[in-house]
Protein backbone atom coordinates (compact mmCIF):
# COMPACT_ATOMS: atom_id res chain seq x y z
CA UNK A 1 0.00 0.00 0.00
CA UNK A 2 2.95 2.33 0.50
CA UNK A 3 3.32 2.37 -3.30
CA UNK A 4 -0.25 3.62 -3.65
CA UNK A 5 0.19 6.27 -0.97
CA UNK A 6 3.44 7.44 -2.55
CA UNK A 7 1.77 7.67 -5.96
CA UNK A 8 -1.11 9.66 -4.46
CA UNK A 9 1.30 12.07 -2.76
CA UNK A 10 3.21 12.63 -6.02
CA UNK A 11 -0.07 13.10 -7.86
CA UNK A 12 -1.35 15.62 -5.32
CA UNK A 13 1.82 17.69 -5.76
CA UNK A 14 1.26 18.04 -9.50
CA UNK A 15 -0.23 21.41 -10.48
CA UNK A 16 -2.75 19.84 -12.89
CA UNK A 17 -4.04 17.23 -10.43
CA UNK A 18 -7.49 18.85 -10.28
CA UNK A 19 -8.02 18.48 -14.03
CA UNK A 20 -7.49 14.73 -14.30
CA UNK A 21 -10.95 13.59 -13.19
CA UNK A 22 -12.59 12.50 -9.97
CA UNK A 23 -10.48 11.49 -7.00
CA UNK A 24 -11.79 7.92 -7.34
CA UNK A 25 -10.56 7.74 -10.93
CA UNK A 26 -7.22 9.20 -9.91
CA UNK A 27 -6.87 6.59 -7.20
CA UNK A 28 -7.94 3.79 -9.57
CA UNK A 29 -5.29 4.78 -12.12
CA UNK A 30 -2.59 4.33 -9.52
CA UNK A 31 -3.65 1.09 -7.89
CA UNK A 32 -1.00 -1.61 -8.27
CA UNK A 33 -1.39 -4.42 -10.79
CA UNK A 34 -4.68 -4.86 -12.57
CA UNK A 35 -6.65 -3.32 -9.71
CA UNK A 36 -8.11 -0.52 -11.85
CA UNK A 37 -9.60 -3.16 -14.15
CA UNK A 38 -10.76 -5.13 -11.11
CA UNK A 39 -12.37 -2.04 -9.58
CA UNK A 40 -14.21 -1.35 -12.82
CA UNK A 41 -15.43 -4.96 -12.89
CA UNK A 42 -16.38 -4.84 -9.19
CA UNK A 43 -18.80 -2.00 -9.92
CA UNK A 44 -21.14 -4.30 -11.87
CA UNK A 45 -22.40 -6.58 -9.06
CA UNK A 46 -23.70 -5.30 -5.73
CA UNK A 47 -20.85 -7.00 -3.88
CA UNK A 48 -17.62 -8.62 -4.90
CA UNK A 49 -15.41 -11.34 -3.53
CA UNK A 50 -12.69 -13.49 -5.07
CA UNK A 51 -15.22 -15.90 -6.62
CA UNK A 52 -17.25 -13.08 -8.18
CA UNK A 53 -14.14 -11.38 -9.57
CA UNK A 54 -12.94 -14.69 -11.01
CA UNK A 55 -16.37 -15.22 -12.61
CA UNK A 56 -16.05 -11.80 -14.25
CA UNK A 57 -12.40 -12.31 -15.25
CA UNK A 58 -11.73 -16.06 -15.62
CA UNK A 59 -8.00 -15.52 -16.21
CA UNK A 60 -7.63 -13.95 -12.76
CA UNK A 61 -5.81 -16.11 -10.22
CA UNK A 62 -7.49 -16.59 -6.84
CA UNK A 63 -4.61 -14.90 -4.99
CA UNK A 64 -4.89 -11.85 -7.27
CA UNK A 65 -8.68 -11.73 -6.84
CA UNK A 66 -8.35 -11.92 -3.06
CA UNK A 67 -5.63 -9.25 -3.12
CA UNK A 68 -7.88 -6.97 -5.20
CA UNK A 69 -10.78 -7.33 -2.75
CA UNK A 70 -8.50 -6.67 0.21
CA UNK A 71 -7.08 -3.67 -1.64
CA UNK A 72 -10.55 -2.16 -2.19
CA UNK A 73 -11.03 -2.06 1.57
CA UNK A 74 -7.45 -0.94 2.30
CA UNK A 75 -7.65 2.12 0.04
CA UNK A 76 -11.15 3.00 1.25
CA UNK A 77 -13.26 2.40 -1.85
CA UNK A 78 -15.16 -0.49 -0.27
CA UNK A 79 -16.24 -2.00 3.03
CA UNK A 80 -16.37 -5.59 4.16
CA UNK A 81 -19.79 -7.21 4.19
CA UNK A 82 -20.71 -10.86 4.89
CA UNK A 83 -20.61 -11.67 1.15
CA UNK A 84 -17.23 -10.00 0.55
CA UNK A 85 -16.72 -6.32 -0.27
CA UNK A 86 -19.32 -3.72 -1.13
CA UNK A 87 -18.03 -0.68 -2.97
CA UNK A 88 -19.09 2.65 -1.50
CA UNK A 89 -22.12 4.00 -3.36
CA UNK A 90 -20.21 6.95 -4.81
CA UNK A 91 -17.46 4.68 -6.14
CA UNK A 92 -19.90 2.17 -7.60
CA UNK A 93 -22.01 4.94 -9.13
CA UNK A 94 -18.90 6.41 -10.81
CA UNK A 95 -17.78 3.18 -12.43
CA UNK A 96 -21.20 1.61 -13.02
CA UNK A 97 -22.10 4.80 -14.89
CA UNK A 98 -19.33 3.92 -17.32
CA UNK A 99 -20.90 0.51 -17.88
CA UNK A 100 -24.33 2.06 -18.43
CA UNK A 101 -22.88 4.25 -21.17
CA UNK A 102 -21.66 0.98 -22.73
CA UNK A 103 -24.95 -0.78 -21.98
CA UNK A 104 -25.35 -2.21 -25.46
CA UNK A 105 -21.78 -3.47 -25.63
CA UNK A 106 -21.16 -7.17 -26.06
CA UNK A 107 -18.62 -7.02 -23.22
CA UNK A 108 -21.19 -5.69 -20.73
CA UNK A 109 -23.69 -8.34 -21.81
CA UNK A 110 -21.08 -11.09 -21.56
CA UNK A 111 -20.02 -9.97 -18.08
CA UNK A 112 -23.63 -9.99 -16.90
CA UNK A 113 -24.14 -13.43 -18.46
CA UNK A 114 -21.14 -14.68 -16.45
CA UNK A 115 -22.69 -13.23 -13.30
CA UNK A 116 -26.06 -14.86 -14.02
CA UNK A 117 -24.30 -18.21 -14.45
CA UNK A 118 -22.29 -17.66 -11.27
CA UNK A 119 -25.31 -16.72 -9.14
CA UNK A 120 -27.31 -19.65 -10.51
CA UNK A 121 -24.41 -22.03 -9.82
CA UNK A 122 -24.17 -24.46 -6.95
CA UNK A 123 -20.96 -22.85 -5.65
CA UNK A 124 -22.78 -19.60 -4.78
CA UNK A 125 -24.14 -19.67 -1.25
CA UNK A 126 -26.38 -16.63 -0.73
CA UNK A 127 -26.38 -14.85 2.61
CA UNK A 128 -30.19 -14.56 2.41
CA UNK A 129 -32.52 -17.02 0.66
CA UNK A 130 -33.83 -14.34 -1.71
CA UNK A 131 -30.37 -13.11 -2.75
CA UNK A 132 -29.92 -15.67 -5.54
CA UNK A 133 -33.15 -14.61 -7.26
CA UNK A 134 -32.36 -10.90 -6.86
CA UNK A 135 -28.85 -11.20 -8.28
CA UNK A 136 -29.97 -13.37 -11.21
CA UNK A 137 -32.79 -10.98 -12.08
CA UNK A 138 -30.61 -7.88 -11.86
CA UNK A 139 -27.89 -9.30 -14.10
CA UNK A 140 -30.43 -10.83 -16.49
CA UNK A 141 -31.48 -7.27 -17.30
CA UNK A 142 -27.84 -6.56 -18.19
CA UNK A 143 -27.72 -9.57 -20.52
CA UNK A 144 -30.94 -8.81 -22.38
CA UNK A 145 -33.08 -5.94 -21.18
CA UNK A 146 -36.46 -7.20 -22.43
CA UNK A 147 -35.99 -10.76 -21.19
CA UNK A 148 -34.61 -9.51 -17.87
CA UNK A 149 -37.57 -7.20 -17.28
CA UNK A 150 -39.97 -10.00 -18.24
CA UNK A 151 -38.35 -12.20 -15.56
CA UNK A 152 -38.56 -9.32 -13.10
CA UNK A 153 -42.25 -8.78 -13.88
CA UNK A 154 -42.97 -12.52 -13.38
CA UNK A 155 -41.12 -12.53 -10.05
CA UNK A 156 -42.87 -9.40 -8.79
CA UNK A 157 -46.24 -10.81 -9.79
CA UNK A 158 -45.48 -14.14 -8.05
CA UNK A 159 -44.37 -12.37 -4.87
CA UNK A 160 -47.50 -10.22 -4.85
CA UNK A 161 -49.72 -13.29 -5.28
CA UNK A 162 -47.96 -14.87 -2.28
CA UNK A 163 -48.35 -11.61 -0.30
CA UNK A 164 -44.56 -11.24 -0.15
CA UNK A 165 -44.88 -7.51 -0.69
CA UNK A 166 -41.51 -6.65 0.88
CA UNK A 167 -39.75 -9.04 -1.52
CA UNK A 168 -41.73 -7.61 -4.42
CA UNK A 169 -40.78 -4.07 -3.43
CA UNK A 170 -37.13 -5.04 -2.96
CA UNK A 171 -36.98 -6.42 -6.52
CA UNK A 172 -38.49 -3.25 -7.97
CA UNK A 173 -36.08 -1.10 -5.94
CA UNK A 174 -33.14 -3.21 -7.12
CA UNK A 175 -34.08 -2.81 -10.75
CA UNK A 176 -34.65 0.91 -10.27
Amino acid sequence: MSEVLGALQRLAQRPDAGDAGSSVRLLARHLPGASERDLRLAAIPHFVNADVLMALEPTLARADAERACTGFVAVGVGVEVPEGVKLHDEVRREFFGDWLREYDSERFRALNARLVAFFRGASYEPAEPTDRERHVLFHSIGVHENNGFALLEQAVRAHRQQFRLADSGALVALAH
